[in-house]
């Protein structure tokens, strides 16, 4: 992941005013870390109830049967699409910023908001329970109002 972000900015970085930069170089450590908090979450709280349901979903009829790498790929994909969405608040603070959307416009979005979280965490969820789905589109509709949040202050 780190080269792959060296090689982004590398690649970005000459079209860019030094303002610009200057806040592309402040946000790096930001979105790092947002997205290590997300990692984190996903594995020590999501994941073992994804876990838990996907081995036990009809457990008496067929048996589970998981190959490491189907597993690898599996966790894979979930840590990643949910560290994904915990930089949502980093984008919305640079999309302000940027003068593309105003904090007001985003707060008055938010009964859509909180409905579209509910329908993201239903499609990176991979389990039809809704125990996992509310644990993944709670925090994305929180993450949300933390974006509105910060937005006010760009």
């Amino acid at each position: 992941m780190p080269v792959i972000i060296y090689q982004v900015l590398a690649f970005v970085s000459p079209a860019l005013y030094s303002n610009e930069k200057r806040y592309l170089y402040i946000a790096v450590p930001g979105v790092f870390f947002s997205f290590l908090v997300g990692v984190a979450f996903c594995y020590f709280l999501t994941l073992p109830f994804a876990t838990h349901f996907l081995a036990g979903f009809l457990a008496g009829t067929i048996d589970p049967l998981w190959s490491a790498e189907n597993y690898v790929d599996f966790v894979a994909n979930f840590l990643f699409w949910v560290g994904l969405m915990f930089e949502l608040p980093i984008i919305m603070f640079f999309l302000s910023k940027l003068g593309v959307v105003s904090h007001q416009r985003m707060a008055k979005f938010r009964k859509y908001a909180f409905v579209m979280a509910f329908v993201i965490g239903a499609a990176i969820t991979p389990t039809p329970d809704p125990i996992n789905q509310t644990l993944i589109s709670l925090p994305i509709y929180f993450l949300f109002e933390l974006g509105v949040i910060l937005a006010r202050f760009a």
